[in-house]
This record gives C-alpha cells, structure tokens and sequence, in this order.
C-alpha cells in the first residue's frame, strides 16, 4: 500500500512539473512574440522589474527621454513573459545604439545617484513616521469627534514645489466640511519637504496622503 501511495505521490508531482514547464513555455513565447511584433513596428521596450528608487527613476527617464524605449512596469516580482521580451529587446537595443549601451546608462545613473542627484519623487525627512508625528502634534480635532464611531479620514494631494514648500493642498476625498478644513489647515503649514528631482533639476510634484482624525496618535507627538 505505502509503494503504491509513494508512486502515486510521483505521478502527480511530475505532472504538476511538467504543467509548470509547459506554461513556463507557454510565457516565454508570448514574450517572444510581443517583442517581435513591437520590433515590427519600430518600437523599442523593455520590462522594469524594480521597485521605486532614484537608480530605477533615473535608469527610466534616460532609457525613455534619450533612447526612445518604451519602459512596461512589470512589478517587482520578474514574470517569464517579461524576462523573453527583454532578452530579444536588449539585443536590439544593443544592434541600434552599441554593445556597451547599458554599460553606459548604469555609469550615468550611479554618478547621479553618488551625488544626491539621481531622479526621485518628492519625500518628507524621515518617511511616513515623521508625516504621522507631524500631524499628531499638529491637527486639532473637533469637538464631534468624540461622538463619532468612525475615524472620519480626509485624502488630500498636496503639490511640492522646488523649495520643499506645500504649495498647493486640494481635497481628493472629502469626510465634511470641518474635517476637511483643518486637514488642508494642517498640510498647508507643514514644510521641510525635500522636492522631487528629475535629471538633476528640482520640480514641482504632487503628493498623496490621507489625514486620519485618530485620537491615539497623539500619542505620537513629541516634545
């Protein structure tokens, strides 16, 4: 009985492999396909495979804005789609501008991230923890809150100009009308943002966040 429970056990581990394979197969050839057909039509791509950082943002705008290649955000977890529609892609990309063409762009962009200056979104010193004291020292609640069941959360965009300033605060979703006003209150005041950077240049960029009217994160302010 234990012989024919182990063979049994084989059988359905390798046919469980072999669909693996065959789909494996079956992505790879999409990916293939996809890069051929975009060749076709004269257009250069690659998958990205990253998550946010200055080395990725800066490795992007250079691939799109000087290269022409059309950058897909695959994610950060590598499909067998993406990784065959790179490997023909590179190629090409490589047949057009040089073999030493990603030596080149990574050259560039670890420059540009050694000197503070690699391509990245607008941040708050210290992350989301500092966002979260910030406005646990600063946010007044009203006096309904305390009768509420609910947390009553305000999602805001705020714009960040090149002197780390909000300079504009507008209501994504609001809660009402009290709720909203201090949370734009608060976010206009809030400053010591560190701007956003695109090929070495400070901009103007929008960020998103959401203000919960939580009475325990007071607990969060310090002195």
């Amino acid at each position: 009985m234990k012989k024919i429970l182990v063979l049994l056990s084989l059988f359905i581990l390798m046919h469980c492999s072999t669909n693996n394979v065959k789909e494996t197969e079956q992505q790879c050839k999409r990916g293939f396909e996809r890069a051929e057909s975009d060749l076709k039509s004269d257009s250069l791509g690659l998958f990205f495979f990253e998550l946010p950082s200055p080395k990725s943002s800066s490795r992007i705008r250079i691939l799109k804005n000087e290269y022409g290649v059309r950058v897909v955000d695959g994610g950060d977890v590598v499909t067998e789609e993406g990784r065959c529609y790179n490997e023909v892609m590179e190629q090409a990309i490589k047949k057009k501008f040089g073999d030493d063409v990603f030596r080149k762009i990574e050259q560039r962009v670890d420059s540009l991230v050694l000197q503070g200056q690699g391509d990245r979104e607008a941040f708050y010193p210290g992350g989301s923890d500092a966002i979260e004291q910030y406005l646990a020292c600063n946010l007044n609640f009203p006096d309904e809150l305390e009768s509420m069941d609910i947390v009553p959360t305000v999602f805001v965009k705020v714009t960040i100009d090149t002197a780390g300033r909000a300079k504009e605060v507008s209501i994504v979703k609001s809660f009402n009308d009290k709720f909203d006003r201090e949370a734009l209150r608060v976010l206009t005041t809030m400053e010591g943002w560190e701007p956003a950077i695109e090929n070495r240049i400070k901009k103007e960029s929008a960020y998103g966040l959401q203000i919960r009217f939580d009475p325990r994160i007071k607990r969060k302010c310090k002195p």
